[in-house]
């Protein structure tokens, strides 16, 4: 029996990158999917590329594919109406949620003292307050069932800082500490709450193109 067998997951950024690696992982060991990404959602930034619908449709298919069911949902995770309505879509389709992998993130570069407000605003609405969002309307849900699994996807730079992205370093940091914090707070309710600090990675079906860490 596949070791996720039964069990169920909400996966933001789920529609390229690490995101796609992940849901098709967790699809093979037997768990059944919700993949949030921004879709047709207007882009949190001028000049970002984000996941399309075709991108989060694709991985949804290529999930199915592996006998597993899967829902969809266009979300943008520096929203918090957008987060609320993720968790109560997912836990409908689904039934319940065992497991929330919080991986949406974002990038951009310049040096510290150059960064413009909006991309400091931009990297830290996703990398940060994204992960405070998403796991803000899915907690309950554990606490009331008193189990779950919740994985912060944070970055190498949330352990050792790199050049030219002090606010990227800054908002992963910040991460691994919400995540040790939601694992003080939730381990009397028995859920488990773990951040991973992901190196720099390739996604093969976008042309080898470089991506963050993020997969995005």
């Amino acid at each position: 029996m596949a070791a996720l067998s039964g069990k169920t997951a909400l996966i933001t950024g789920g529609g390229r990158g690490f995101g796609r690696a992940l849901a098709l992982l967790l699809a093979r060991e037997g768990a059944d999917l919700a993949l949030a990404d921004l879709g047709t959602n207007p882009a949190p930034r001028p000049g970002y590329q984000p996941a399309t619908l075709d991108d989060l449709v694709r991985t949804s298919e290529e999930v199915r594919a592996l006998g597993r069911r899967c829902h969809v949902i266009e979300a943008n995770v520096a929203r918090a109406d957008d987060c609320e309505r993720m968790a109560r879509e997912s836990i409908a389709a689904l039934g319940h949620l065992d497991i929330l992998i919080a991986n949406a993130g974002v990038a951009s570069n310049g040096s510290a003292w150059m960064l413009t407000e909006e991309e400091w605003d931009f990297v830290h609405g996703v990398n940060l307050k994204g992960v405070f969002l998403t796991a803000k309307y899915v907690v309950p849900h554990m606490i009331e069932r008193r189990a779950g699994k919740i994985v912060v996807v944070a970055s190498r730079n949330g352990l050792r800082v790199e050049r030219n992205y002090a606010h990227y370093n800054a908002a992963k940091a910040g991460a691994i500490h919400f995540a040790k914090s939601l694992a003080l707070e939730l381990g009397p309710y028995d859920i488990n709450v773990n951040a991973i600090c992901p190196t720099q990675m390739w996604d093969k079906s976008r042309r080898r193109e470089r991506t963050p860490e993020s997969g995005k």
